[in-house]
């Protein structure tokens, strides 16, 4: 029974409301604990940011393609981008969404003028898996290198339930590579 957890008080306000309901209830609960945590670690409070910010982009991005309207029950408060502009970007077309980023560091790796939202995708967990290596770098023993770490394990983890996945439904291994977007220079 999930009434003992910390996704109880969530979970419950979304019964009988549909799994999107539900999944964005889970991600409420998981980014507001993390940034609840991360209020005394700089490194964890800014990859909880970004975070937050991915996923809003993502979720405007998708709901504004199934013109979806109370799009704020599926945005999530604490990333960098405020709610009341993430509500503004939505009456733009949903692909100008990326376009009025350009300049925010979160949508440098992402292509611009495209319909493809893998490819969008991709760019942004680019940029989350390159701060992630950034952490990395840091050359004494802290959160930070930790952090790194488990954002590389995150997308190692990713890429093998894709590889996977393809496997079981034999796609070509072509297939594979253009979803796994792997490019990292």
């Amino acid at each position: 029974s999930l009434k003992h957890t910390v996704y109880y008080d969530y979970l419950k306000t979304t019964l009988g409301q549909g799994i999107g309901k539900m999944e964005n209830a889970l991600d409420l609960a998981y980014y507001s604990k993390m940034c609840s945590i991360g209020a005394n670690e700089p490194s964890l409070r800014e990859l909880a940011k970004i975070e937050i910010d991915i996923k809003n982009i993502v979720n405007l991005i998708r709901l504004k393609r199934l013109e979806v309207s109370g799009v704020e029950d599926f945005l999530i408060s604490g990333g960098n981008l405020g709610i009341t502009t993430l509500k503004g970007m939505y009456m733009m077309g949903a692909y100008e969404i990326i376009e009025n980023l350009t300049g925010n560091k979160i949508v440098r790796h992402t292509p611009t003028g495209t319909k493809d939202i893998e490819k969008i995708e991709a760019g942004l967990r680019k940029y989350r898996m390159l701060l992630g290596i950034k952490f990395l770098k840091s050359y004494h023993a802290s959160v930070k290198v930790l952090l790194g770490y488990v954002v590389a394990k995150e997308r190692e983890i990713a890429n093998i339930r894709m590889i996977i996945q393809y496997k079981e439904i034999k796609n070509p291994e072509e297939a594979i590579r253009l979803k796994a977007k792997l490019y990292v220079k």
